[in-house]
């Protein structure tokens, strides 16, 4: 299940989809979910939540911190006791937890956003994204796995692919059981590119493998493992109904993500949105954090600085302050740049996130916290 969220006080998009207790390098194993009766892993308490996923027109929103309405492009994780407004002749549409009830609140008034939402004990995302360690980018020196990387996967017989080496001219790639007595790698493969598929016998469902990739100076590894049969089925019967319920492309994409998220399937969850990350910013957040949950913190840092040129306080400030946020703790230290320079150029992109926060949504808690962190 989705280790952490962005906070809902920081009223911060779709910061969830994450797995980041550990650094880029690390061995220790990603969670691995338990195989539940719907396709969302359960929790508790019970609540209810909703996932904005398109807006036309003016629409704001109000998180239970803030003190102030702000305009939203949509694609948000909603909660119970946040507020929404839908100008006259303006439209939003909200897909509540259960992935099945669709609903448009009624323009004119500010109203909760949740109401028609059945409560439910499967939260779209848990944590706070406050709580995050801040890591630095892998160097591109390396040749660092990008597929599968930290997730889960639909696939069993997965495509391999890694970071290229400038000067390097073969890899050699293998995949091994992290829990075999032998610690021998099962199958292995020299290659010349940066992409191949695994060809051995299908790889077994909820087992941890590693995958790992020498280029004779470094060895990278990443792990992940296999959907569970019963997962798949439940998944391949809820993505059904959204097809049908769900004509609009961006709503499709997003609903399937967050399905797919939810159930720690970081990298088929990127796949899907890849033909809708233009469609709107939002996308680009949910992108982000699947690929912070990928601890792929290049591409991620990439793709917020990406989202910071195309939102503004505006049009969505809580998505301007994310996309702050982000970029300042994957922030990569460039050449001829001191370490000195270094922390305070991401010191201050937070305290402009904190400055966003504090005159844009009215939220004094997550801009004091914001001011206080260390980059």
């Amino acid at each position: 299940m989705i280790s952490v969220l962005v906070s809902r006080f920081a009223g911060l998009t779709l910061a969830a989809l994450l797995c980041v207790a550990c650094a880029s390098r690390s061995t220790l194993p990603i969670q691995t979910p338990s195989v539940p009766a719907s396709p969302v892993a359960t929790a508790t308490p019970a609540l209810r939540q909703a996932i904005l996923l398109t807006t036309t027109g003016e629409v704001t929103i109000q998180r239970s911190t803030w003190t102030k309405m702000a305009p939203t492009t949509g694609i948000t994780v909603l909660f119970e006791g946040d507020q929404i407004h839908v100008a006259p002749g303006a439209k939003a549409r909200l897909l509540c937890s259960d992935f099945k009830t669709v609903y448009e609140p009624p323009p004119g008034r500010v109203q909760g956003v949740t109401a028609a939402c059945p409560t439910q004990a499967v939260p779209l995302m848990i944590g706070d994204q406050r709580a995050l360690p801040v890591r630095s980018p892998t160097p591109d020196g390396l040749p660092y796995v990008t597929s599968p990387r930290f997730t889960r996967l639909l696939d069993a017989n997965p495509e391999l692919s890694w970071n290229p080496v400038t000067t390097v001219t073969t890899y050699t790639v293998s995949l091994r059981d992290p829990n075999s007595t032998s610690n021998q790698a099962f199958w292995v493969r020299t290659v010349s590119g940066t992409r191949l598929r695994y060809d051995g016998k299908p790889l077994v469902p909820e087992k941890l493998y590693w995958v790992e990739v020498t280029d004779g100076t470094a060895t990278e590894r990443s792990e992940f493992h296999i959907a569970s049969p019963a997962v798949q089925r439940a998944l391949a019967e809820q993505v059904a109904w959204l097809d049908q319920k769900l004509s609009d492309p961006l709503e499709r994409a997003v609903a399937v993500a967050l399905l797919y998220g939810s159930e720690g399937l970081y990298a088929d969850a990127v796949n899907v949105l890849e033909p809708v990350t233009d469609a709107a910013p939002g996308v680009l957040a949910l992108q982000g954090q699947l690929l912070v949950a990928m601890k792929w913190d290049n591409r991620a840092y990439a793709t917020y600085e990406t989202l910071r040129q195309r939102v503004g306080t505006d049009n969505d400030p809580a998505l301007l302050v994310e996309a702050t946020v982000w970029t300042s703790r994957f922030m990569p230290l460039k050449p001829n740049t001191s370490s000195k320079e270094y922390i305070a150029a991401k010191k201050e992109l937070l305290l402009q996130a904190s400055e966003i926060v504090r005159s844009e949504l009215g939220d004094e808690g997550y801009a004091a916290s914001l001011e206080q962190e260390q980059p």
